[in-house]
């Protein structure tokens, strides 16, 4: 235990966040202050443990090596190595910040983010390979920028979002290339066919999995480097707004709370509909409700007035239940943001609606 080495950066008191305890999660310490069991899973000899105070860390420590030492054997180094990784143990620098798995832990500021040097490199990559007007792309260059992004949105679950509709270019730019369909399998044409079908639509994680593997499949091509596919509108939007977002006077945060990555009891449950005519919402532990009539501009353009969705000024029902979730989400922030309704930093509310559209 003595080769350990403590951080002993000073830090402020009042920037410590504290964590709040829920159904699911009632932190490691009781009401008298007394150590709630906690577990601790090993991969091998790879364990992730975390206690408030030096004392219960050096407890947690002593806890994993014997009980490295009890399933691998103590050590006997005349026989075989260590089964404590003294390498890695040697100066390990105990930390309420550390980087691991590739990603920065903050346990003071109780958050998550992607260390600066990582950020910095995928900035790198859009200026120099993905220019202001570059007029197409190679197979191999969006393979490499969604990978870089994908590894961001660990950290900033918001990439996510952004990527969705860097996904629907890229699907795009493959289905307008005839050369590239025309060269393809019959598989492979009807995976990019599936791409800009509503059968993607999902979880992020889920459609980037599909995205990589037809991307994947095109770089695998005999000739794929001879394929140029035009970089459109949407793409270039999208690769100028991560271009300003990487930049380090951006303001954008490439972080997030504990909280927002973990299963959590929300605060509240908040519900909302939508008809052609109205839509309202409601939620209960936050004490709001809300009615809105939908303007004479709004319903002349639906399916009240108009014979089909084929009429160029349509607004369907998915856009309007979206509307409602949108509501909802500002209605929420405005009590939280305004009453203090709850001392939790990151509160989390559960938003139900019963359209799939505005779901996904």
């Amino acid at each position: 235990m003595d080769l350990l080495v403590w951080d002993k950066t000073e830090f402020p008191t009042k920037s410590i966040v504290q964590a709040m305890p829920c159904e699911l999660h009632q932190g490691v310490l009781n009401t008298n202050k007394n150590e709630n069991l906690v577990s601790a899973h090993i991969y091998v000899d790879d364990a992730l443990v975390a206690a408030p105070g030096r004392k219960r860390i050096k407890k947690a420590h002593v806890a994993c090596i014997d009980a490295i030492f009890f399933v691998l054997g103590k050590p006997d180094t005349h026989v075989r190595q260590c089964p404590l990784a003294m390498d890695k143990w040697i100066g390990m620098l105990i930390s309420h910040k550390k980087i691991m798995l590739g990603l920065v832990w903050n346990t003071r500021k109780m958050i998550l983010g992607i260390p600066l040097d990582y950020l910095a490199e995928v900035s790198g990559i859009i200026t120099d390979k993905w220019k202001y007007k570059k007029p197409f792309f190679f197979v191999g260059e969006i393979q490499t920028l969604v990978g870089k992004l994908a590894r961001l949105g660990e950290g900033a679950a918001w990439i996510y979002k952004l990527m969705s509709h860097l996904y629907s270019s890229v699907a795009h730019a493959l289905t307008q290339n005839e050369s590239l369909l025309n060269d393809s399998s019959e598989e492979f044409r009807e995976l990019v066919r599936r791409i800009k079908s509503t059968q993607f639509l999902g979880k992020p994680a889920e459609v980037s999995k599909k995205i990589n593997f037809a991307i994947k499949k095109a770089s695998q091509m005999v000739h794929h480097a001879k394929y140029k596919h035009k970089i459109n509108q949407s793409m270039r939007e999208e690769i100028k707004f991560l271009r300003k977002a990487l930049q380090p006077d951006s303001g954008i945060k490439f972080e997030m709370p504990f909280a927002h990555i973990i299963q959590r009891t929300p605060l509240g449950l908040m519900f909302g509909d939508s008809s052609l005519r109205a839509c309202g919402g409601f939620c209960l532990p936050l004490r709001f409700w809300r009615h809105h009539d939908f303007d004479e501009k709004i319903t002349s353009r639906t399916l009240l007035f108009l014979k089909n969705n084929k009429d160029e000024p349509f607004i369907s029902i998915n856009c309007l239940e979206y509307l409602t979730v949108i509501v909802n989400y500002c209605a929420a922030y405005t009590v939280i943001t305004t009453e203090n309704p709850t001392a939790d930093p990151f509160p989390v509310i559960l938003s139900i609606t019963d359209n799939t559209s505005a779901l996904n």
